[in-house]
């Protein structure tokens, strides 16, 4: 009876590690496998913010003022829910200076009873604030916390076709990111990193899978709901949001229970703080553990709907018993410690001796179920959300993440210790002075494609860094590039004549024809300069300010086409002085990426001082590298001719 015990317990530990194997590997193959997807129009809904507020002088101005700038045409309700602050003082100012703004203000005591209530009353004003007639499905909800921080491209792409675009969609969640001051201590952004990793890789995957599923769940904050299936919760339920502690779950599964549709948003994000130390920490999440177990009266009627597919309802199930696996877990854990701790101590020859018969391949499967599946959080993080990171920081973050994951572990006992005490009181999470304008590690799938570049020119901006680090206190959140740079449109409007010279180049790989130097330098305008001859000859090229010298050069490629040259200004004169120039030229013409305009460049001799003289020519890139052979005669080199033509090179076929 002893050993069938002990074998039992040692069962169910195993079923439940290679259980837990199962589900990381289900929640990290689709995030690694996201792709972005396409945008849509923002112009064809309404917008609406709510903002609920509860003592948050400290970013209430800040994240209104953001929301305003970034959304001009989009209306924000900030929900005071009675602070003892000056909360409401700041948001009536701001209500006072702009329409679009507007002022909820709840008074004790019904204020003050949870998150949910306040964005009922925020509802409630919207819904009156509306003509009767108004056309609800082109009207979105947003929640933004009063510390959010939004991505100003978040519009256009929920709006994309698989999310608002699609009339069948009722609700999108975005991702959500986790910053918090630069200044502050390393303890603080050391939990400030693993909360990111926790929200953008681990609570992302989770998503990601129940997108699949069709059981997305709603976040408290970047959720967006259409107002229609706002009234259509409200027709059910009373109100769309309910007192519980994780309102916004609780809002996602009525919205399935009646029929909607609910999706997931990587491409987009929203910032918050998060708690900067643990012990505040545990509280935010013993707030969300006690509130998923008030969500389980949801479990039945989620496995009885048949509007919710069986897949949905299953992930959803696995959900709602989540917090009563970990306190199951927990026990089982720690009677299986003790199980091994009896087994070392009573073995004939102790703890060694049963550690060598056998024991030692603990080891591996403590590593393969228990550690690994935790550790490989830090590498995703890395290659998903913050590529600055180095592979040890990675690394160091993915052994962090180990005794981090206990935080759950203990905010689950205290929330089941607060459920038995009856204690259902909202304590909201205090707030930090965070600039408005953080540094978020954009995910790779957000990240703008990089844009090839013929081959020899520099990047458009020299010393840019895909990463970001996780809180800086100034720089701009980075945005995605306009689909037509600066250049491409200077390029088009004051180059029609480059056309015919980069398509005979080909885009991206430019041509080169050899000409001779001599010939551009004497011609006039619109002269065409000559093909240098194939064969070598004798020549001496002095410069305007010396006497001449001779030239020793290479035969060049014969071209069986003549080359106009464009020039926008004459050349300077030639800077040279006592030197022998090297007559020869590779004329490169094609796709120039920073400035559609090409340079004639004279190199010296190696025994001579530096000579140059260069002119902007339309349609690529003229460098006198490649030397011609030796010419008879000694042709003078003008100081400062000027060079005009149609700018377009005709290339033999």
């Amino acid at each position: 009876m002893k050993s069938f015990v002990l074998g039992g317990v040692n069962a169910a530990a195993f079923m439940l590690c290679a259980c837990f194997l199962a589900y990381v590997i289900s929640i990290i193959v689709p995030l690694l496998r996201h792709r972005r997807g396409p945008t849509g129009d923002p112009a064809m809904f309404d917008w609406h913010f709510l903002v609920p507020c509860l003592n948050e002088e400290q970013v209430i101005a800040g994240t209104v003022s953001d929301l305003f700038k970034k959304f001009p045409t989009a209306h924000i309700w900030c929900i005071d829910d009675a602070s003892s602050d000056s909360t409401h003082q700041i948001v009536s100012r701001m209500a006072n200076r702009s329409p679009q703004v507007h002022v909820v203000s709840r008074r004790l005591p019904e204020a003050q009873q949870g998150k949910g209530p306040a964005l009922n009353a925020g509802w409630k004003a919207l819904v009156d604030f509306l003509p009767p007639d108004v056309d609800r499905d082109r009207i979105i909800v947003g929640v933004i916390d009063a510390d959010g921080i939004l991505d100003r491209r978040c519009p256009a792409i929920i709006t994309g076709p698989t999310f608002f675009g699609d009339a069948r969609v009722s609700a999108v969640q975005i991702l959500v990111r986790v910053v918090n001051p630069s200044a502050a201590s390393a303890q603080t952004r050391l939990l400030t990193r693993m909360q990111d990793i926790e929200f953008s890789c681990v609570i992302a995957g989770m998503q990601m899978l129940r997108r699949h599923v069709g059981s997305s769940a709603m976040g408290g904050n970047g959720q967006f709901t259409r107002l229609s299936a706002l009234q259509q919760v409200t027709d059910t339920y009373g109100t769309p949001w309910e007192t519980a502690l994780l309102e916004d779950f609780e809002l996602g599964l009525r919205i399935l229970l009646t029929g909607g549709q609910t999706e997931y948003c990587h491409d987009t994000w929203v910032a918050q703080q998060g708690p900067p130390t643990i012990a505040r920490l545990i509280r935010q999440r013993s707030r969300w553990a006690q509130g998923l177990m008030q969500c389980f009266r949801y479990f039945l009627p989620v496995m009885r709907s048949r509007r919710i597919s069986t897949g949905a309802a299953m992930e959803i199930a696995v959900f709602l018993l989540l917090p009563w696996f970990q306190l199951v877990g927990i026990m089982v854990y720690f009677v299986s410690l003790i199980v091994l701790l009896y087994y070392a101590f009573t073995t004939t020859g102790g703890p060694l001796h049963w550690f060598g018969s056998g024991a030692w391949g603990l080891i591996p499967l403590f590593l393969l179920f228990g550690l690994g599946p935790l550790i490989l959080w830090g590498p995703i993080y890395r290659r998903t959300a913050a590529r600055d990171l180095s592979l040890r920081q990675a690394a160091l973050l993915g052994l962090v993440n180990w005794p981090y994951s206990y935080i759950h572990h203990v905010s689950t006992w205290w929330a089941f210790g607060r459920m038995l005490r009856s204690r259902h009181d909202w304590k909201k999470t205090e707030r930090l002075d965070l600039p408005r304008q953080a540094t978020i590690a954009r995910p790779r799938s957000l990240a703008p494609p990089q844009r090839p570049r013929p081959a020899g020119t520099r990047p458009a901006f020299a010393g840019s860094g895909a990463g970001a680090a996780a809180v800086r206190p100034r720089p701009q959140i980075p945005l995605a590039p306009p689909p037509v740079s600066h250049t491409e449109r200077w390029a088009a409007r004051r180059v029609p004549a480059a056309a015919g010279a980069r398509t005979q180049a080909g885009r991206g790989s430019p041509a080169s024809l050899p000409v001779r130097t001599a010939a551009m330098a004497s011609a006039g305008p619109r002269a065409p300069v000559a093909a240098a001859p194939a064969v070598p000859v004798a020549a001496s090229v002095p410069s305007a300010a010396a006497g001449p010298g001779p030239v020793a050069a290479t035969p060049a490629v014969p071209v069986a086409a003549s080359v106009p040259i464009a020039a926008a200004a004459p050349l300077p004169p030639v800077r040279a002085a006592d030197t022998t120039l090297m007559a020869a030229g590779t004329l490169r013409v094609g796709h120039a990426p920073r400035r559609p305009t090409t340079r004639i460049r004279m190199r010296p001799a190696p025994e001579g001082p530096a000579a140059r003289s260069s002119a902007p020519v339309v349609g690529g890139r003229l460098r006198l590298a490649a030397p011609l052979g030796p010419v008879t005669g000694s042709t003078p080199l003008a100081p400062a001719p000027a060079l005009a033509g149609a700018g377009r090179g005709d290339a033999p076929d």
